[in-house]
């Protein structure tokens, strides 16, 4: 009988998942005790109980301690004989995470196995998408021997999931080794963009499109398939997959999935940035399948390989317990480093990451007088010639790396203090302005604000005070009432934004830092020797940074508020921009008409609510020749861009001058549902 504890490694339910799958596989009874001992709520959760119960449908086993809570199991597998089955998991419970437990029991199967899972997640978090099940990891099985497929009923989403899915597998005659000992060249990066229900909202073309652009920006040709699915009118939700095929047959993929206040053009992102990540080393699996594949090479006659980016929790705690139960034997190589005197590490940590070699998610070495950087590969000859050009003295060895410790995450902060429905409703997203942590709690979490509070002070340790939204922004100032929820009881702060430091005292003057890559865009717009008025200036997140950026560029920054001016006075000197800034405090008709007419190369208006009714007053502010306006406007649906050109476009024709192009017009940050704001770039004459 294999005895395992629960509590060793991860201490996470994959032990549990892996070693009822290993047990029933080899028909081998199993003692598990400690289950999931390493995670706030111990014992058996409703996913967990239903893995269990249907790996001991798939090998007929008799279970003792299969209950809710449970931190004790017994199981005893019989003859895997194969057939039709049935799965229920009645929660968001991951069904890719159940899939995967009873993969291993079905490739030993008599005959074909079809297991058919309702009411449980497709694609939700801390699991692999159902598609990256589909399009990386059941594909790289096939090497092994495996014929098996998946087929999605309904896609299932957080916190309801109503997911449904059924998984063939056509055990082979004998399980083959794998072997993947080079990333060869890359033949193509596809993927998959699914929304459920979101279609009006363009979701999965919105996720596609920011990761295609980003991928493009790397060298990268994408094919992403969209997919508006209408299977599941229990919950709304999406996701993308994506994934690169190599000539050596190697598959890395990388996925991610939508949450509720996050825009979808960043969801795509992050995928396409974890793909990258993988490309960027070479592999020939990528971090999550690594650990996926370990029960197959493990079980498979003779030896495996692979090459993989780093080492996981979940890889290192696969391996223990393949190891353990299996008497298999597994041999991790070490990593590349460069070994330097503590004295030149601030220097040579600089320029591995300039040079794109250094592997950030592994924890620096060092000792009484050198420090150990890690590498994501060896360095290459011209990079070897710049090391020892700008290194005194270094070293290339290798040595194993820790990874470093990831920050949990609010949900994973609550999930244990709030009831799951509510979960399902904090915020995904917040506000970090220097020290200050602005959250929107929605109605039903306000009697949980200080829980939520003292969450994010724990979650984000730079943070000491966290306020909550009490409505919307409002005024002719811009401001909103804020309520302390937990930390120092302060509105002030210092916030650090590309190279340049604002003071600000949020409660009264309008900041947001969501707008921090457009302040940066349009900085670098700015040609040499322009005269730029920014008319809503703030304090100072435009007119500042392009000062800074641009030596010969001279910024008329006006605002209304006063409080906000002294701000941005403050601001101007802090980064010595004196000499370049000009603050105005003054109503931007009233300043234009008495102090600016015709002076400006480009305008920038960010007042999305009210910019249409200072139109004129920016086209009076532009040189007689003309110039660039950069206008800010709310699109609430079934508005659209097209829309708002059109209608800036009559605004300028009512003061006697013209739209000749859009230079740019796209939507900046999504920010309430179905209402984004966006920028257009327009040169006028």
């Amino acid at each position: 009988m294999f005895e395992i504890d629960g509590s060793q490694k991860s201490g996470s339910g994959t032990i549990l998942r892996l070693a009822v799958a290993l047990a029933a596989a080899t028909n081998e009874p199993l003692h598990i005790f400690n289950i999931r001992q390493n995670r706030p709520q111990r014992g058996l959760k409703p996913q967990h109980l239903e893995a269990v119960l249907t790996t001991a449908k798939l090998c007929n086993a008799e279970v003792k301690g299969a209950t809710l809570g449970s931190k004790e199991l017994w199981f005893k597998p019989q003859e895997v004989k194969g057939g039709n089955f049935e799965a229920q998991i009645g929660t968001a419970g991951s069904i890719p995470m159940l899939l995967m437990a009873s993969l291993p029991i079905c490739v030993f199967a008599k005959h074909t196995v079809h297991l058919h899972v309702t009411k449980g997640g497709t694609d939700v978090s801390h699991s692999p998408t159902i598609n990256y099940m589909r399009n990386v990891f059941l594909p790289t099985l096939k090497q092994m021997g495996i014929e098996a497929s998946i087929t999605v009923h309904k896609y299932g989403y957080y916190p309801k999931g109503m997911g449904e899915a059924t998984m063939t597998v056509k055990p082979p005659e004998a399980l083959q080794p794998i072997r993947l000992n080079n990333f060869g060249t890359l033949l193509s990066v596809k993927g998959v963009s699914v929304c459920t229900f979101l279609e009006d909202r363009k979701v999965a073309e919105r996720q596609a499109k920011t990761a295609t652009e980003y991928l493009s920006e790397k060298g990268y040709a994408t094919d992403i398939q969209i997919v508006n699915d209408r299977s599941n009118p229990f919950q709304k939700g999406s996701s993308i997959t994506l994934w690169a095929e190599t000539d050596t047959d190697a598959r890395v993929g990388a996925d991610n999935i939508g949450e509720l206040k996050k825009m979808s053009e960043e969801v795509g992102r992050e995928a396409a940035e974890k793909l990258h990540a993988e490309l960027s080393v070479k592999p020939t699996v990528d971090v999550h399948l690594a650990d996926m594949l370990i029960p197959y090479m493990a079980l498979a006659e003779g030896t495996s390989s692979l090459l993989t980016r780093k080492v996981s929790k979940h890889l290192e705690t696969n391996i223990w317990l393949a190891e353990n139960m299996l008497n298999a034997r597994f041999n991790i190589q070490q990593v590349n480093n460069i070994k330097v005197k503590k004295i030149h590490g601030e220097k040579t940590i600089a320029l591995a990451n300039k040079l794109g070699i250094s592997n950030r998610e592994l924890k620096i070495q060092q000792n009484m007088n050198h420090i150990c950087i890690p590498l994501v590969r060896q360095p290459e000859k011209n990079e070897l010639a710049k090391l020892k050009t700008q290194l005194p003295d270094f070293e290339l060895t290798t040595k194993v790396f820790t990874t470093k410790k990831q920050r949990k995450t609010l949900h994973q902060v609550l999930e244990d203090q709030l009831p799951p429905d509510l979960l399902a409703s904090l915020p995904r997203a917040l506000d970090i302005i220097g020290d200050i942590a602005v959250i929107d709690i929605p109605r039903e979490l306000k009697a949980y604000g200080s829980l939520i509070g003292e969450a994010v002070l724990k979650t984000h340790k730079n943070v000491r005070t966290v306020l909550a939204k009490v409505g919307a922004v409002a005024g002719t100032y811009r401001l909103r009432e804020l309520e302390l929820l937990a930390g120092e009881n302060t509105t002030t702060t210092m916030h650090k934004e590309y190279g340049c430091q604002y003071h600000v005292d949020i409660a009264k003057a309008y900041f947001s830092p969501r707008l921090s890559q457009e302040h940066n865009r349009v900085a670098s717009l700015v040609q040499k020797s322009e005269t730029v008025i920014d008319l809503f200036a703030g304090v100072g997140p435009f007119s500042v940074l392009i000062a800074k950026k641009n030596a010969d560029a001279k910024v008329y920054a006006v605002d209304i508020n006063p409080e906000a001016v002294e701000f941005l006075k403050r601001n101007i000197r802090l980064n010595r921009v004196e000499n370049r800034v000009i603050p105005i405090q003054e109503n931007a008709n009233q300043v234009v008409e008495e102090q600016l007419l015709g002076v400006a190369d480009r305008v920038i208006m960010n007042l999305p609510e009210k910019a249409i009714e200072f139109v004129n007053a920016a086209c009076k502010a532009l040189k007689p020749t003309g110039g660039t306006v950069h206008y800010y406007a709310f699109i609430r649906l079934p508005d659209s861009l097209e829309g708002a050109q059109q209608r800036f476009s009559e605004a300028v024709e009512k003061t006697g001058r013209k739209v000749t192009a859009f230079l740019s017009a796209k939507t900046v940050r999504e920010t309430a549902p179905y209402e984004w704001q966006a920028v257009l770039d327009a040169h006028v004459i």
